[in-house]
């Protein structure tokens, strides 16, 4: 498959976040299961420009408020909460992971905000549920996140709402960039002000 170049090694472009808050991916779950990879921002959004990401699904992990106020077009939207925890993880992981197979979904790319805790999480546990019931999508974590995804491909200062094949949804009031760290929530900003953090802006 054309995207099998692009999807490396986590060690290899996992250990290259900004903020390095657990330790990468192994390459094999617990339990000796399936590798788990890792896309880089800039290859997924050539190969969704390329329009080349018909056998590739998004999933986004982040909370419904994070998802409203803008996510990677036509990603499929589930918590991770839902997906992680103990009374639905199984039933969940199993029925999502059957119908990305029904679709003809090679991939799966997961992504929450930074790619750091809750993704990384979210694709041990699917890739495990995906071994355990012989289905062959392969979940890959988006390095970076969907901040990294954004602010690669969205300025945030002309009011748009989507960038076409590549962003849907976004509220610009949301966002607020920094001199730091591009385009980031509004409510966190405010919040470290509020604690009498100089606003990086």
């Amino acid at each position: 498959s054309h995207l099998q170049h692009i999807v490396a090694s986590p060690h290899a472009m996992c250990s290259n976040f900004v903020m390095p808050r657990p330790p990468p991916l192994s390459t094999t779950t617990a339990e000796g299961g399936p590798e788990a990879g890792c896309i880089a921002v800039e290859d997924l959004v050539a190969l969704l420009r390329a329009g080349g990401g018909s056998e590739l699904k998004m999933l986004d992990v982040r909370t419904d408020h994070e998802f409203a106020s803008g996510r990677i077009a036509g990603a499929l939207h589930v918590p991770s909460e839902v997906l992680l925890h103990d009374s639905t993880r199984e039933d969940r992981s199993r029925e999502l992971l059957q119908n990305l197979v029904k679709e003809g979904v090679d991939r799966l790319v997961v992504y929450c905000m930074y790619s750091t805790n809750r993704s990384p999480a979210v694709v041990h546990s699917l890739a495990a549920s995906a071994a355990e019931n012989a289905l062959k999508t392969e979940v890959v974590l988006l390095a970076g996140g969907f901040h990294k995804f954004m602010n690669s491909v969205w300025d945030g200062e002309d009011n748009s709402t989507h960038v076409s094949g590549l962003l849907e949804g976004m509220q610009a009031r949301k966002w607020r960039r920094t001199k730091t760290h591009g385009l980031v929530d509004s409510d966190a900003v405010e919040g470290l002000e509020e604690l009498g953090f100089a606003e990086a802006a």
